[in-house]
């Protein structure tokens, strides 16, 4: 009878000790949630409503023949997203629309680029000409400023070019040396933010945003 008692203690000590380390685990998942970037009090005020254009026309989907060192559109962002807008310069249309918002000089224009090669993910926030080779070798980077253009050859922005009122009008997109092993079509999306809509992970979190698909057969 004693050795019997003895057994039944040990087997009761066990399970308590199984639903303790279960217990540990579920807390374990529990704290591995990432928070990162999190902010429950942040708002959006952002009035602008923004697009990428060719040729007068909101691009939604184009498609590219994929080959190493080729350019895959230069894409010009205007603060509408209108179908179509006047034929004009780059940097006509890009004032005609700016001006028709008020107290919107905090904001500047950023873009988004992601891509895949054989699965793996490769995306990179731009806001200044300093991203142009982030996503090397496969894929080029250039910012351009119409507006504050005035004379001599027209290229794309550097870092050191880049002034308190130079302004992202274009950007370019050009196919690397490794271009050609991108498996997934390219994102593009431009953006208008200011301090705080940028979150700690790098991400533009706002809603003043617009994409396109860049399909590489």
């Amino acid at each position: 009878m004693k050795y019997i008692v003895i057994i039944i203690l040990l087997i009761t000590m066990a399970g308590c000790k199984n639903n303790r380390i279960n217990e540990i685990k579920k807390i374990d998942r529990i704290d591995a949630v990432d928070n990162t970037g999190y902010d429950d009090n942040y708002k959006d005020s952002n009035p602008i409503k923004v697009g990428l254009y060719q040729n007068n026309k909101l691009v939604k989907e184009v498609s590219f023949t994929k080959a190493n060192h080729k350019e895959v559109g230069t894409y010009n962002a205007y603060y509408t997203d209108k179908d179509r807008i006047e034929s004009d310069s780059v940097k006509n249309n890009w004032y005609r629309y700016y001006k028709q918002y008020n107290d919107i000089k905090d904001y500047k224009t950023g873009f988004y680029v992601s891509f895949e090669v054989d699965g793996k993910k490769y995306e990179e926030t731009i806001l200044d000409p300093s991203s142009k080779h982030k996503l090397t070798p496969y894929l080029y980077i250039y910012l351009y400023d119409s507006y504050n253009y005035t004379s001599g050859t027209y290229t794309h922005l550097e870092i050191n070019d880049v002034k308190d009122n130079t302004v992202y009008t274009s950007i370019k997109l050009y196919l690397a040396q490794e271009g050609s092993k991108i498996t997934s079509p390219i994102t593009l999306e431009v953006f208008t933010y200011k301090e705080g809509d940028i979150s700690e992970s790098g991400f533009y979190r706002g809603n003043s945003k617009y994409n396109i698909k860049i399909n590489l057969k």
